[in-house]
C-alpha cells in the first residue's frame, strides 16, 4: 500500500530569531548559569549570521542525548539528511563546520574523537530550535543511517550501545512531535532487536517493537510485508516474555498475510512456519510445531542451494521437535548436520555454532552419552562467554546443562560450582 509520512503538527518552541532573554531567566538560578546561557545566546546569534550550517548541526546535536557521539560516522552521515544546509556539504566543508563549532566553545571533542555537547548548551539551542519536527526528523535520518542493520551480531553490539542513549532521545521526541515514518519504524525495530538479542531488556524490545508496528499500520494500508515483520518482532519478545499464547496469535497473524503477499516459495513464509513451530513447541504441541518445522525445512531447502543459515536453523528447530517426541537418534543427526553447516558458514565463534553445540549436547545426555555432552556444553560456554562479555540468558542456559552434565558424572562438587554460578547470573538478569 501507499506510505505516508505523518507529523501531528508544528511545534511550539521558540524560533531561532528569538533573544532568548526569557529563556534565560528561567535558567537562570545562579549568576554563572544565566551567564553561560547569555554566552551560549550570543555565539548562536553570531553563528546564525556567519554560518547557519553550522547552526543546523547544532540543533541536531542537541536533540540527542548528552552522551558523546562518533565524530567519523556523525560527520559522514550527515549525507543521508534531506537538508540543503547539511546534506548537500563535502567531507571537507563538513570538517570546517566542525571547526568552527570546536573554536566556538559550543562543541566538545573528547580525546578519543567523541563529540558531544555541554549539558547547558543543550538546552539552550534546543529551546532557541525553530522547526522541532523537521530536526526530529533529520536526527532519525542520521540516527538510522548509524545504526547498524544487524543487530542480532554480537559484532555489531559495541556501536549498538554507543547509540542507544540517542536512540532513546529522538524516540522521546518523535512521540511529542507525533513523528511517524519509516526511517523511525526501522530505527525503532533496530534498537528493539539489540536489546532483545543482547539480553539487555526484553520488556524494553517489545515495548519498542510494539510502537513500531503500530506505525507500520498506520504508514501502510492493508497487508504489507513491513507489518508481516513488525509484527514477528513483538511475537518473539512476546515468547521471551513467557507469553507464547499471544505470541502464537501473531505469528499466525504474520503467516496469514504473508501467504496472502506471496504465492509458492518464499523466504518470509519459510521464516513465519519456523517462527510458528517453535512457539507450538514451547506450548508443548510438539508434533504440530513438527509440521511446521518439516514444511518451513522443505521450503528453505527449495530456495537455498547447499549450505544457508536459514537452513541451519530449520534443521535444529526440527531435530527440537523429534527429541520431545523421542525419536532421539534423528534429532542427533540433524543437530549433527546443522553444527557442521554452521562452522562451515561462519568458521571461529558465532552465536549459532554455540547453540548448535548445546541442542546436540542435549541429544546426547538423553542418550546416556553423558562425557560426550559435557565437553559441547564446556564448548558452548567458552564461545558464549567469548560472545556476551558479562551476563546473558544463553550463557546462563549453558551454565545450567554443565551442571546437568556434572550431576549425570557423579561430579557433585563441580555441578554446584556450576548451578551457583547460574543462580547467581539469574539473579543479576532478573533486576535490568
Amino acid at each position: 500500500g501507499p506510505v505516508r509520512d505523518q507529523r501531528a503538527g508544528p511545534s511550539h518552541t521558540p524560533p531561532i530569531g528569538n533573544t532568548g532573554d526569557a529563556f534565560i531567566c528561567k535558567m537562570n538560578d545562579g549568576q554563572h548559569s544565566g551567564t553561560v546561557a547569555a554566552t551560549v545566546v550570543l555565539t548562536l546569534e553570531r553563528l546564525g549570521t556567519t554560518a547557519p550550517s553550522a547552526v543546523r548541526l547544532l540543533e541536531i546535536c542537541a536533540l540527542c542525548s548528552p552522551d558523546s557521539l562518533p565524530l567519523k560516522q556523525f560527520l559522514t552521515a550527515l549525507q543521508h539528511l534531506d537538508d540543503p544546509l547539511l546534506g548537500d556539504l563535502d567531507a571537507i566543508q563538513r570538517l570546517e563546520i566542525f571547526g568552527s563549532l570546536r573554536q566556538s566553545g559550543l562543541l566538545m571533542l573528547d580525546s578519543d574523537d567523541q563529540i558531544r555537547l555541554h549539558r547547558l548548551t543543550k538546552v539552550v539551542i534546543e529551546a532557541r530550535t525553530a522547526d522541532r519536527g523537521q530536526r526530529v526528523a533529520d536526527v532519525v535520518a542520521l540516527l538510522s543511517a548509524l545504526f547498524p542493520q544487524t543487530p542480532s551480531e554480537p559484532a555489531t553490539w559495541p556501536t549498538c550501545a554507543q547509540l542507544v542513549s540517542h536512540a532513546a532521545s529522538i524516540f522521546a521526541h518523535a512521540r511529542v512531535e507525533g513523528l511517524e515514518n519509516v526511517p523511525l519504524a526501522s530505527l525503532l525495530t533496530r534498537v528493539g532487536r539489540y536489546l532483545l538479542c543482547s539480553g539487555l531488556s526484553y520488556a524494553d524490545a517489545a515495548d519498542l517493537h510494539e510502537r513500531a508496528l503500530t506505525m507500520r499500520r498506520n504508514l501502510h494500508e492493508g497487508d504489507h510485508p513491513e507489518v508481516a515483520r513488525g509484527l514477528v518482532h513483538l511475537a518473539v519478545d512476546l515468547n521471551e516474555l513467557g507469553d507464547p499464547g499471544r505470541a502464537r496469535e501473531l505469528h499466525e497473524q504474520a503467516l496469514e498475510m504473508r501467504r496472502r503477499l506471496y504465492s509458492g516459495d518464499h523466504p518470509d513464509i519459510a521464516h513465519s512456519l519456523d517462527n510458528l513451530g517453535n512457539v507450538l513447541h514451547i506450548l508443548g504441541r510438539c508434533d504440530l510445531a513438527r509440521q511446521h518445522h518439516e514444511q518451513g525445512l522443505h521450503m528453505r531447502q527449495r530456495l537455498h542451494g547447499g549450505d544457508h543459515p536459514n537452513v541451519a536453523y530449520s534443521l535444529s528447530n526440527l531435530a527440537g521437535d523429534l527429541h520431545q517426541l523421542g525419536d532421539l537418534k534423528r534429532a542427533r543427526e540433524l543437530n549433527e548436520l546443522a553444527l557442521v553447516m554452521r562452522q562451515r558458514l561462519d568458521p571461529g565463534d558465532h552465536p549459532d555454532i554455540a547453540h548448535s553445540f548445546r541442542n546436540l549436547a542435549s541429544d546426547l545426555r538423553a542418550l546416556g552419552e553423558f562425557q560426550d555432552a559435557r565437553r559441547l556444553d564446556t564448548q558452548a560456554l567458552a564461545m558464549q562467554q567469548r560472545l556476551y562479555p558479562g551476563d546473558h540468558p544463553n550463557t546462563l542456559r549453558s551454565l545450567q546443562s554443565l551442571a546437568e552434565d556434572c550431576r549425570a558424572l557423579g561430579q557433585q562438587e563441580q555441578a554446584a560450582g556450576f548451578e551457583l554460578d547460574a543462580d547467581k547470573m539469574q539473579a543479576r538478569l532478573a533486576v535490568r
